[in-house]
C-alpha cells in the first residue's frame, strides 16, 4: 500500500502481525526490515492474541 503525506512524500506501507506468545521470537525479522528502509510507526494489540505493527519507507 503506498500513499503521500502533505509534503509531498510518497510512502509505501507494510502491517506485520505477531502473536504476542511470539513477539521474542520475531527480533531479527523486526531488526532486518529495519535493515531495509522500514521506519515503525504505530503498534496495536489486538486483543490477547496478536500485535499489529505498522511500517513505513520512502519510495524511490
Amino acid at each position: 500500500m503506498s500513499r503521500s503525506d502533505s509534503k509531498g512524500t510518497r510512502w509505501e506501507y507494510l502491517r506485520l502481525q505477531v502473536e504476542n506468545s511470539k513477539i521474542k521470537t520475531s527480533d531479527e525479522s523486526l531488526r532486518d526490515l529495519g535493515l531495509q528502509g522500514w521506519e515503525l510507526t504505530s503498534v496495536l494489540e489486538a486483543g490477547s492474541t496478536y500485535i499489529h505493527m505498522w511500517f513505513r519507507r520512502p519510495l524511490d
